[in-house]
């Protein structure tokens, strides 16, 4: 069920891609087009909310820890996923920006742009695809951010009641319980954007942890990786980088606020 949901809502981006390209491609773009200037705050702001949209990709590492041969195949499907929605959510953001004047200025950009080449009918389907969406990447953390913190805790690097598992259904219930408190208080206490930034800093401190630890676990254990990635160091030295640079930018940013 879930696949097919997904597939769903893959198609439903198409639908909204080729509509807008052909509305572009017949009738042309609406928005006046002109020169603007943006100061290098504005832009690293903006590479952070863009951080949110294409992260999560890590989380499909925790399903195949239970697949048949995960060493072979989640490099090449995490690597094939990433060639398939970059160019959706490039093209996603294409026609929003060429159709609407401010996308900015609008709660649901991505309906008033239906709207704009697809009526009402095309921007009730997209509302409720996101609503749809919003619920489905909830429940998807639900299930991967739980067991992620309970795994620390049978490590010994979380107290050990994070991994108290339920006697009946085998969860982590209390795990799962203090995200969903902390999930409900970051909704009420914060705005969509300020969430969004929050997020993408943590989980850019985090990539940036694993992309320093890279070079070390290559020259203490070598031979343990079983999929090589040619350049990693270099890789591994660009993520840190860029990671460190756009939280410590966004960190200053606020405290001039």
């Amino acid at each position: 069920m879930g696949t097919g949901v997904s597939s769903l809502f893959t198609i439903g981006k198409i639908v909204f891609i080729l509509a807008g390209c052909a509305f572009l491609l017949l009738r042309g773009t609406p928005v006046p087009i002109g020169p603007e200037s943006h100061d290098t705050y504005a832009w690293l702001n903006s590479v952070l909310l863009i951080t949110f949209v294409y992260v999560g990709f890590e989380a499909a590492l925790i399903p195949p820890g239970e697949a048949r041969n995960p060493d072979r195949d989640a490099p090449i499907a995490m690597l094939i996923a990433l060639g398939i929605c970059t160019p959706i959510y490039t093209l996603v953001q294409f026609v929003v920006v060429q159709t609407l004047a401010s996308p900015a200025k609008s709660d649901r950009p991505l309906a008033a742009a239906a709207h704009v080449f697809g009526g009402p009918v095309l921007s009730a389907t997209i509302v409720l695809g996101v609503v749809i969406s919003v619920v489905g990447y909830f429940a998807a953390g639900m299930i991967a951010t739980p067991r992620i913190v309970s795994a620390f805790a049978q490590q010994g690097d979380f107290p050990r009641w994070f991994g108290s598992g339920h006697q009946r259904y085998k969860t982590p219930y209390i795990s799962i319980l203090v995200y969903a408190t902390l999930v409900w208080a970051l909704a009420m206490l914060g705005t969509f954007g300020w969430n969004a930034k929050l997020s993408a800093v943590s989980r850019l401190i985090t990539h940036a942890l694993i992309c320093g630890a890279l070079p070390t676990l290559r020259w203490k254990r070598p031979g343990i990786d079983k999929s090589r990635l040619p350049m990693g160091r270099l890789f591994a030295l660009i993520g840190t980088a860029s990671a460190g640079s756009c939280s410590a930018v966004q960190a200053e940013s606020r405290s001039k606020c």
